[in-house]
């Protein structure tokens, strides 16, 4: 999906969840998509649950305790909870990001199998971003709070979830091969670990 097609359907706005969560395991708090100017800066401040980013277009720069790594479209990062984190848009090229905010008893899980391991707050996406911004599109057109429809929310946060995952297996799936199996680099044991 092109950045035109993302402009024509942005949503300036964030859907905050305040209906009884359908599980406990994984749940979803909040989710946005943004299309930011080069004074949209997030302060430091420290959240609740996962916030995960997937970058549609664009470059910023996220800081993690004081150390910087500038990003670009076709990557993801990723808000700990309790974890203190700048994140802003390029001066030139500002980013356009969707993201799903979540907590639940197996959420740390699901991050680590997306490849975010302690210390690892960005990753390549190896799909499709316009994936990501679909399942977030579909959850703000989806704001009633009702049951039924917090289980679709549910089910949009779980797929977006999957579609994280899946980039990292990917990822790992590019090895280098040796007798048919893989053979990994070191960063992937680290990363892995």
């Amino acid at each position: 999906m092109n950045s035109k097609n993302y402009n024509e359907t942005l949503r300036y706005r964030c859907l905050n969840e305040f209906y009884p969560n359908p599980s406990e395991d994984v749940y979803l708090m909040m989710c946005g998509i943004e299309q930011c100017t080069p004074d949209k800066g997030v302060i430091n401040r420290v959240r609740d649950g996962y916030h995960l980013h997937v970058i549609l277009s664009g470059e910023g720069t996220i800081d993690v305790e004081r150390v910087k790594k500038n990003l670009r479209a076709g990557q993801m990062f990723l808000i700990k909870p309790g974890e203190r984190l700048m994140y802003y848009p390029s001066r030139e090229n500002p980013w356009t990001y969707c993201w799903m905010a979540f907590n639940g008893a197996k959420a740390g899980e699901f991050i680590l199998k997306a490849g975010f391991a302690q210390g690892v707050n960005s990753v390549d996406c190896h799909i499709d971003t316009g994936h990501f911004f679909k399942l977030c599109d579909k959850t703000l057109n989806v704001p009633e709070l009702n049951y039924g429809l917090a289980l679709k929310r549910w089910g949009f946060l779980l797929e977006f979830l999957g579609y994280a995952v899946e980039s990292y297996e990917k990822d790992l799936s590019h090895g280098q091969r040796r007798d048919g199996q893989i053979i990994f680099q070191k960063e992937d044991y680290v990363r892995q670990s």
